[in-house]
């Protein structure tokens, strides 16, 4: 059993999803901007590679490494999303409890807490289909850094993009490298602690902008709390038994077809990075 809460850095940003306006940023967006808890390079990354299997960087290259080398799939620069933070419950008899991250609180000071999740499905759904758009719902899955089949240790960082080198989905596979075990529902354990469930948009065509898709009024399966008083509404919406117990995948695709959508949208090709340590 869980909560869907959606964090807000303003109150017109928060009344504007209580309208049914659901602001999503493109992934292209989270690459390149966003303070350090929402941005990331490797959002939509579809393949890790050992160094060791990977020959075409030069040795003293290889050296240097600290994680395998990770390949990102275009296409998904032009992947909408809607984050919430899944908060979940344990109940023991008539008693439920759960743990909060106190440093989601960055993510702004009002927050949304959904009390009917099916019912906010069927309207995203609805409203995708009209739009003869696909989309998909789900929990985000964590994944530790590693290199050549060890978890990599903690330490600075630095990211870097082997520009000029351009592999395709298809030539990673000629390789052997194994493509379907990632995509925009995968990100590195350092965000863990953000327990995040999306919502991720594919409207077939290359943009980048965020969008808004309006899924209509949903006054009626949202209270509003300021971030400080989170605690209170969660214990308000458990005695009215506003929390849901579903599971797994939810949208008008499964999750192989939506990553063979983005794949396609991008051409097929990755953009190779490499994390010195």
């Amino acid at each position: 059993m869980h909560i869907l809460i959606k964090f807000f850095s303003q109150k017109s940003y928060l009344r504007e999803f209580v309208s049914g306006k659901l602001y999503m940023n493109s992934l292209d967006y989270f690459w390149n901007n966003g303070f350090y808890e929402q941005k990331d390079i490797f959002e939509g990354v579809v393949c890790t590679v050992p160094v060791r299997d990977f020959n075409e960087m030069p040795l003293d290259f290889q050296a240097v490494q600290a994680s395998d080398y990770h390949f990102r799939a275009d296409g998904y620069r032009f992947c909408n999303v809607l984050c919430f933070y899944k908060v979940e419950l344990a109940q023991s008899g008539r008693v439920f409890s759960y743990n909060l991250n106190p440093s989601m609180s960055r993510f702004g000071d009002y927050v949304a807490i959904i009390t009917n999740e099916m019912e906010f499905l069927k309207r995203i759904k609805s409203t995708v289909r009209n739009h003869n758009y696909q989309v998909l719902c789900g929990d985000v899955h964590y994944h530790p850094q590693m290199i050549n089949g060890i978890q990599s240790k903690p330490g600075p960082r630095v990211y870097l993009e082997a520009e000029g080198k351009k592999f395709t989905i298809e030539e990673l596979q000629r390789k052997g490298f194994s493509i379907r075990k990632r995509d925009c529902f995968d990100k590195g354990s350092q965000y863990m602690n953000q327990c995040e469930w999306r919502v991720a948009l594919y409207r077939s065509y290359k943009c980048t902008d965020a969008y808004k898709l309006d899924v209509g009024d949903l006054s009626d399966i949202v209270r509003c709390f300021k971030t400080t008083d989170i605690q209170d509404g969660i214990d308000s919406c458990l005695k009215r038994h506003m929390y849901c117990d579903t599971e797994g995948w939810y949208g008008t695709v499964n999750r192989r077809e939506m990553r063979e959508l983005f794949y396609h949208l991008g051409d097929g090709k990755t953009t190779m990075f490499s994390v010195i340590g």
